[in-house]
């Protein structure tokens, strides 16, 4: 920590704003979900279960058109810490703990090569977590973190606690967990997801005289798919065989990640603190439908999952639950991005927000009042699928970096991508795909480059 800053956190922590002594700022709950799909949730017509995800929903507002910053999990997590786009970031893939190829076939038998991907969260642009510690906020950390390993981790990005923290994609879901995950005294067969959940109530629960901020980032549902034998056989029984969502390992995990959203409610409304309480629920891209012979999910009517700019790798469940604020049992067809939160809650906790970010505050309209104008999401993912998107009012492009070719939908009245309108429309292919690569070129964004 630079002393410029522990000094002005030490005077904020003796002069500032306190809860106790007239504070109205809100108390910021994040909870993250790892590769749950727009269609894993029951209010959007899955066939697994999540009744505390729905009670939440009708507490507040769900967003129908919320995206994801990226179709992996890394890139919107920077997006959601910094505010910054991924492709400004020079962060655009999965962090990866050791230098393994996993763009396809090895380079030499490659055309085209990636471009390089940073292995931690950049430090410039100040975080999330920095500025609302600056702010008076008591901040904390639970979970899948993904954005570099020490020293590149929660606490280094202004975290004042960070607990049970995961610096890789995946870990075991029972212990004994794997050495990238923090999590001492587990005991043998002590589930994750309900380990992060009492971590975060721990901390929800502390005595404390400053408004919080508090990211809990699942690993749910992310592969490893394990589930306890009984829930499995449970599940097996409940659903319809033979579908695209019956898999009863990932209703489970499913079911296992909503009973952690409705613990966290349930200590909020015991603590007094729900209508003291922003509560955002998201998830940080799309689902892996399929693993080998396994069918995990579906994202029907969407096309597409994780790793895809197709919406059902980009579109994801978000809700934003305020009692007494944010209107409830509202549904949103407004869109909105991870990129979003950032200026959002730096606005909700007083901060004047110094620089441009590349989302927009939302809080005016949670208060009642105007949607900041937008009708334009970028997208770059210049790895495995080689893609770039746009999505301006109901037409949304997919630019194919190798080739140039383009694909363009009217989402409108084609939820599922299905007809491809760039023959038809050559016009709106040019604008939107000149509009896109300027959008690109001005964010600084790599490319994938041919070898010679």
């Amino acid at each position: 920590m630079r002393l410029d800053r522990l000094a002005l956190l030490l005077a904020l922590s003796s002069c500032g704003p306190a809860a106790g002594s007239g504070d109205e700022r809100p108390n910021l709950l994040l909870i993250l979900a790892d590769d749950l799909g727009w269609k894993d949730v029951r209010y959007n017509g899955s066939a697994y279960a999540t009744p505390c995800l729905d009670r939440l929903a009708a507490s507040g507002t769900r967003f129908d058109q919320a995206y994801a910053a990226s179709p992996c999990c890394s890139p919107t997590r920077a997006s959601l810490l910094s505010g910054f786009h991924p492709a400004r970031l020079r962060l655009t893939r999965a962090i990866r703990i050791s230098d393994v190829n996993d763009e396809g076939p090895p380079e030499r038998e490659r055309k085209w090569l990636a471009p390089e991907s940073s292995n931690h969260l950049p430090a410039d642009p100040e975080s999330l977590a920095w500025a609302l510690s600056a702010a008076g906020y008591d901040t904390g950390f639970v979970g899948k973190w993904h954005l570099g390993l020490p020293p590149h981790s929660p606490k280094g990005f202004g975290f004042a606690s960070q607990e049970a923290v995961g610096y890789h994609s995946a870990c075991p879901y029972f212990a004994p967990y794997n050495s990238f995950l923090e999590v001492p005294e587990a005991p043998l067969g002590e589930s994750l997801t309900e380990r992060l959940t009492d971590e975060a109530l721990r901390f929800i629960e502390r005595d404390r005289e400053r408004p919080f901020f508090l990211m809990l980032s699942h690993f749910a549902v992310h592969a490893p798919w394990q589930a306890r034998p009984e829930d499995e056989a449970r599940w097996r029984d409940a659903l319809e065989p033979d579908t695209p969502q019956s898999n009863p390992t990932y209703a489970s995990m499913i079911e296992g990640l909503d009973e952690s959203v409705g613990r966290i409610v349930d200590a909020l409304d015991a603590g007094g603190l729900r209508e003291k309480t922003l509560v955002v629920f998201l998830s940080d891209n799309g689902p892996t439908e399929v693993k080998g012979k396994r069918r995990l999910t579906s994202t029907a009517p969407l096309r597409g999952g994780k790793l895809e700019l197709y919406e059902g790798g980009i579109r994801v469940p978000m809700i934003a639950s305020w009692p007494g604020t944010i209107d409830a049992g509202a549904v949103s067809e407004r869109l909105v991005s991870s990129l979003d939160l950032y200026p959002t809650f730096l606005s909700l906790a007083g901060v004047e927000n110094a620089r441009n970010t590349d989302g927009v505050d939302l809080s005016g309209a949670w208060h009642g009042g105007e949607w900041p104008p937008r009708d334009t999401l970028y997208f770059h993912f210049p790895h495995r699928s080689f893609t770039s998107a746009i999505r301006k009012g109901d037409l949304k492009l997919i630019h194919h970096q190798r080739g140039g070719e383009a694909e363009l939908y009217d989402l409108a009245g084609d939820i599922g991508e299905s007809n491809d309108l760039a023959a038809e429309r050559p016009r709106d292919v040019a604008r939107l795909e000149g509009e896109l690569l300027e959008q690109l070129h001005g964010l600084g964004a790599a490319f994938p480059v041919r070898k010679d």
